[in-house]
């Protein structure tokens, strides 16, 4: 009877739920549109990191959040720190906008989709 309430009493000690004292640490990354300066909200942003055998091993996704009304992902530091400097640290996707790599920073400037091409510049052939 001993060993179980020891048990029990070891196990309650070591579930620990989060109160208000218990924050996890957080980095903003704030995504605008680099042609009007706007914040973009519902944007896809993926932090990428080295795989533990190294990079020609491939990638490791470390974080995969979505920004706010603000813009913002708020990652958690323990994710963006372990995510090194490098081009292709954060990537950015949304509908309507081109799908970007960054160096990893706290603010990124996102661009618009811009097709190629317009129907005014193909060129028309007629027959005579």
């Amino acid at each position: 009877m001993k060993k179980i309430c020891v048990f029990i009493l070891i196990s309650f000690a070591a579930c620990k739920k989060q109160g208000d004292g218990d924050s996890i640490s957080t980095v903003n990354i704030q995504v605008k549109d680099a042609t009007t300066g706007q914040s973009v909200s519902g944007a896809l942003v993926s932090l990428n990191r080295c795989a533990n055998a190294g990079c020609a091993w491939g990638t490791v996704e470390e974080f995969r959040g979505t920004t706010d009304n603000d813009g913002i992902c708020q990652v958690p530091s323990a994710n963006y720190n372990n995510v090194p400097v490098w081009n292709d640290a954060i990537y950015v996707v949304k509908e309507n906008y081109q799908p970007q790599f960054f160096s990893k920073s706290t603010t990124v400037l996102f661009l618009t989709f811009t097709p190629s091409f317009s129907s005014n510049s193909c060129m028309r052939v007629g027959v005579a």
